[in-house]
């Protein structure tokens, strides 16, 4: 009985899975998990994954040697279809980061400050890490309350924080001016995530 229930339930989910990744591309509703450092789910990847899981449901429901090879044929172009995904990200995103740093001389060469108080003046520059480019001066107070924000958060520490366009709803807009507001939303709508890294207000940063 239980193996009736987890079967079909693997199959519903499989279905669901397979129906949003295709009718969400076509309608414009998909949207693929942002993961650091990592390149977008490709579609290859997606249905094959939940192919993956349909067949496992079919292994549960009707044990057979047939569905445990196609689940596994169908687990391997998952991972291959990924993983040359995830290459083909991280060395383009090596090649934006080596192209735009030298626009930044000093900025990403080593590890951040992690001790904001210990800057000097009320202003600092802040940068996406991810892409090495430069979004604009702000007041310490507005980082402040980005690292308070985010401070709980596993992997999270006082510089190079990870966000997503989801992640400002956790950073109370009282808190922070409507130019950093608006300048992470800007920033946010060339690329799917930002690693904020916040540097000593430099005149020459832009």
């Amino acid at each position: 009985m239980a193996e009736n229930i987890s079967g079909w339930t693997f199959i519903v989910i499989a279905i669901l899975g397979l129906t949003y990744a295709t009718l969400g591309r076509v309608y414009r509703f998909h949207r693929s998990c942002n993961r650091q450092g990592r390149g977008r789910l490709t579609l290859t990847g997606e249905l094959s994954f939940f192919a993956l899981l349909g067949f496992v449901g079919g292994v549960l429901l009707h044990p057979s040697a047939v569905w445990v090879v196609v689940a596994l044929c169908a687990g391997i172009v998952a991972y291959l279809s990924q993983n040359r995904a995830n290459r083909r990200h991280e060395a383009s995103e090596n090649e934006l980061r080596e192209r735009n740093a030298l626009n930044h001389p000093g900025v990403f060469d080593d590890h951040p400050p992690s001790d904001i108080d210990a800057i000097n003046g009320e202003q600092v520059d802040l940068y996406d890490a991810g892409a090495c480019t430069y979004i604009g001066s702000f007041p310490k107070s507005d980082i402040k309350a980005i690292i308070s924000a985010f401070s709980d958060m596993q992997d999270q520490g006082r510089n190079d924080i990870f966000i997503l366009v989801e992640s400002l709803e956790f950073v109370p807009s009282s808190q922070v001016t409507p130019e950093l507001t608006s300048s992470l939303n800007v920033a946010l709508e060339k690329r799917d995530h930002l690693v904020l890294r916040w540097m000593p207000e430099s005149r020459i940063a832009v």
